[in-house]
């Protein structure tokens, strides 16, 4: 379920952006952005509406679809390497600035299955 750190869009508080909401339910569009969430700590907005927006984005690159490799690489192989990537890009979070919110990040980011699982797909590019 979509919802706001600190508000609602039934009962917005003084200062909360029009945009945030569409009408009593959050906008998709703004629910991880810093001013929708007045709940957050500088930390917590940093790490959520910026540093993770995209988490571990990058090893898409290995993925066939990106036509940047060439024949050498079998396809197996280049799942592999995205897979491998990501693995490697969670553990790097998991220790890095933003540890205290990686959990909730990838629940939300990913709420049915395993990032790799959804990241390396040619149909997620």
């Amino acid at each position: 379920p979509l919802k706001f750190e600190g508000a609602t869009g039934a009962a917005p508080p003084r200062g909360l952006p029009e945009y945030c909401c569409q009408g009593i339910v959050p906008d998709p569009n703004f629910i991880d952005t810093c001013e929708c969430n007045p709940g957050w700590t500088h930390k917590e907005c940093i790490c959520k509406a910026y540093t993770t927006s995209l988490p571990c984005h990058h090893c898409m690159v290995h993925l066939p679809g990106t036509n940047r490799w060439t024949t050498s690489f079998s396809e197996e192989e280049l799942y592999t390497n995205c897979a491998d990537c990501v693995t490697e890009c969670k553990a790097d979070l998991a220790k890095g600035d933003c540890s205290d919110f990686m959990d909730e990040i990838w629940k939300r980011k990913f709420p049915v299955a395993e990032p790799a699982k959804v990241m390396c797909t040619n149909a997620y590019l």
